[in-house]
This record gives C-alpha cells, structure tokens and sequence, in this order.
C-alpha cells in the first residue's frame, strides 16, 4: 500500500481526491468528494492532488494522478445537482 494511502487512513479529518488512484486496483485512494451543510445551503467540497505531485517520491508509489482540470470539470458536474 503506497505511504500517501496509509496516511489518509490515519489522518482525523477526511482527506479528499478526487483524481488519484492506486495503479494496482483502479480503485480510488479516497473519497472524491463530500456534501456538508452550512446553514440551510448544502456545499460541495472536493480534492485535487496537481500533476506535479507525480514527480514526488510518494507520488512513483503505486498511485496514479489524472489531470486535475478535467477531473475538476466531471466532479463539478457531479456536484451541480446534490449542492446548492
């Protein structure tokens, strides 16, 4: 398991991604996004890790990082319809 995905499950808050995946699996290595509520108004809130991170140690350690602006646009489509 690459170290990047050890301390997302160690971490006390939630760690967000939405554009890397383990190599191995094709599985993500977290949760994309999440919906919290301020008041009455629900927010989207989502992750990114920039494709320069692959050049990083942690980042040659089984994960795959796609391109952060297409990723952003299909997660934004995503979130159009459950935030307001």
């Amino acid at each position: 398991m690459p170290s990047c995905a050890k301390s997302s499950v160690l971490a006390c808050y939630p760690i967000l991604s939405a554009n890397v995946t383990l190599a191995a699996t094709g599985e993500p290595l977290t949760q994309a996004y999440r919906i919290e509520k301020a008041g009455p108004i629900r927010v989207g809130i989502f992750g990114l890790v920039t494709t320069d991170a692959a050049s990083y140690p942690a980042g040659r350690e089984g994960i795959i990082i796609s391109d952060e602006i297409e990723t952003a646009r299909k997660v934004i489509a995503v979130l159009w319809s459950k935030a307001d």
